[in-house]
C-alpha cells in the first residue's frame, strides 16, 4: 500500500509503490522476528522502463510529465538516497516480489 510506505525513499520521493535498492540499504528497514533475529526482504523484479533523474520531492504521487507531452509520463523517477542510487515507481503493477529472502 503506498499510503503505508514507510522507508526513507518514500519520504524523498512521495507515496511509491517499489524502490530498487541496494541489499545493503534495504538491510536497515527489513523485517526482523524471531527468537534468533532472522531478518526477511524481498527480492523483487521492478519495471523502470524510461526513467528521470530527480531531486528528492515528498509530494510525488506519479512520474512527471515528459518534456513537450501533455499526457505521457515518465515510467519511473530516479535518485539519490545517501550515496545509494535508487530507483522509484509509483504503480504496483511494475514490480513483482520473486523471492522472499530469510537471513541473520
Amino acid at each position: 500500500n503506498r499510503n503505508q510506505a514507510s522507508n526513507a525513499s518514500s519520504s524523498l520521493y512521495g507515496k511509491l509503490a517499489s524502490s530498487g535498492l541496494s541489499g545493503i540499504y534495504g538491510n536497515q528497514a527489513c523485517y526482523a522476528s524471531g527468537i534468533f533475529q532472522e531478518k526477511q526482504m524481498f527480492l523483487a523484479f521492478v519495471l523502470t522502463g524510461h526513467s528521470v533523474h530527480l531531486g528528492s520531492d515528498s509530494t510525488l504521487d506519479k512520474p512527471p510529465l515528459k518534456p513537450g507531452h501533455k499526457v505521457e509520463r515518465y515510467d519511473s523517477v530516479n535518485g539519490t538516497a545517501g550515496s545509494t542510487r535508487i530507483y522509484i515507481v509509483y504503480d504496483h503493477e511494475k514490480s513483482y516480489p520473486a523471492y522472499l529472502i530469510t537471513y541473520q
